[in-house]
């Protein structure tokens, strides 16, 4: 992929940094060109390794699915925004947002929220839930098991929220749906919106 929109430079001296996440790239040379004036010779290129820890959001989703998950490469305390793979309209999403566990971690995963992709864009219900990956129990949002009453709000409001809503499949109590002003509306992906701590 190549850039080709830029900041203005004033003549100074700049720090360029190229950023890789898990894909097996190598960078041989980089280079400005402006117009048709001589191109400045290739410049050595100096690599910086920065430590991260991986994080994994999966949900489930059936008839037809496929199950989605979202993977994150969280590098420093802050806000991130992870987005999952694709399901079907169709599917019953029976459990949401469950991390990888580990005894190990010293991070908190706070979610902040949850965007719902529609046809019609992507609709943010606020959730407020701290997960804790070194708790097989608290690591994971609403869940299809949790014995929810059908048509009570799990997270938002009665006018836009996800509800506990029928579901044709009989191993589970309930599936999860998106419902704004009194309809059920289909979502295709989920996006994290999550507050990381800890690091």
């Amino acid at each position: 992929m190549r850039s080709t929109e830029f900041l203005h430079f004033d003549g100074r001296n700049h720090n360029i940094y190229f950023l890789f996440s898990d894909a097996d790239i190598e960078l041989a040379s980089w280079q400005f060109t402006k117009g048709e004036e001589e191109l400045r010779p290739e410049e050595n290129i100096s690599v910086t390794e920065t430590e991260y820890e991986t994080l994994v959001i999966s949900a489930q989703a059936e008839n037809p699915g496929p199950s989605p998950s979202a993977v994150l490469e969280m590098t420093a305390d802050g806000n991130y925004s992870v987005k999952s793979t694709s399901f079907s309209k169709e599917s019953e999403v029976l459990n949401l947002g469950f991390i990888n566990t580990d005894d190990s971690a010293k991070y908190k995963v706070y979610v902040r929220s949850l965007g719902l992709e529609t046809e019609n864009g992507v609709v943010e219900i606020p959730v407020d839930i701290e997960l804790d990956p070194t708790s097989n129990s608290a690591n994971g949002l609403a869940n299809g098991w949790n014995g929810a009453e059908i048509g009570s709000i799990i997270y938002g409001t009665e006018e836009c929220g996800l509800a506990a809503a029928e579901t044709s499949i009989d191993w589970i109590g309930y599936r999860i749906a998106l419902i704004a002003d009194g309809e059920e509306i289909p979502y295709t992906s989920i996006t994290y919106n999550i507050t990381v701590s800890g690091l």
